[in-house]
């Protein structure tokens, strides 16, 4: 659904989430919700991370890749923005730390700012050495995206465009463009 409006099942109020790793704990990590999200978001990562391994890529060369990308999509509770910063467990095994926030529908300005302001707090409690809590009482200190036009797809701040415009989050050739930096 290219360009799909993401509002379909708009959520009463913000729920956050996390999921991935932190060198605080020696696993994966999955704190607030809501939980289909998080598996959502876990299976995927799993399933196109290893597709991209078995291609080839390193895959601390994925990681570091996915490293600020944002994403908007439908959500079965309602839209979703979600943002992912590049991280690793206890013990050195490398996978992404993404925070989720389900909102009503936002705007791309609305959803950068939040994404930013997330990425940031999740570096922080990331480089602290700090744990799966402190990772979602940081994302929920911050202010969710508000109302607006809705947003749908995948970008990056560094990049001049936004990679996608699908309220689907991106598998196949469309995550492997985004592993290699192309864009659109």
């Amino acid at each position: 659904m290219p360009g799909g409006d993401v509002t379909a099942a708009a959520a009463p109020m913000p729920i956050i989430g996390i999921v991935g790793k932190l060198p605080a704990h020696g696993d994966f990590v999955r704190r607030g919700g809501p939980g289909a999200v998080l598996t959502r978001i876990d299976d995927w990562l799993d399933g196109e991370l290893g597709g991209a391994v078995a291609a080839g890529m390193p895959l601390d060369a994925a990681v570091a890749a996915l490293d600020g990308w944002r994403f908007a999509f439908a959500g079965t509770d309602g839209p979703v923005i979600a943002v992912v910063v590049a991280s690793g467990d206890g013990v050195g095994r490398l996978f992404p730390l993404v925070a989720t926030v389900t909102c009503a529908s936002t705007g791309r300005e609305a959803a950068e700012t939040w994404c930013a302001a997330v990425a940031d707090a999740l570096v922080a409690v990331r480089d602290a050495g700090q744990g799966a809590d402190a990772a979602l009482a940081a994302v929920a200190a911050i202010d969710p995206p508000g109302d607006a036009a809705p947003v749908a797809g995948w970008w990056h701040p560094a990049a001049d465009a936004p990679a996608g415009d699908d309220a689907r989050l991106p598998v196949g050739d469309a995550f492997r463009a985004l592993l290699s930096g192309r864009t659109g």
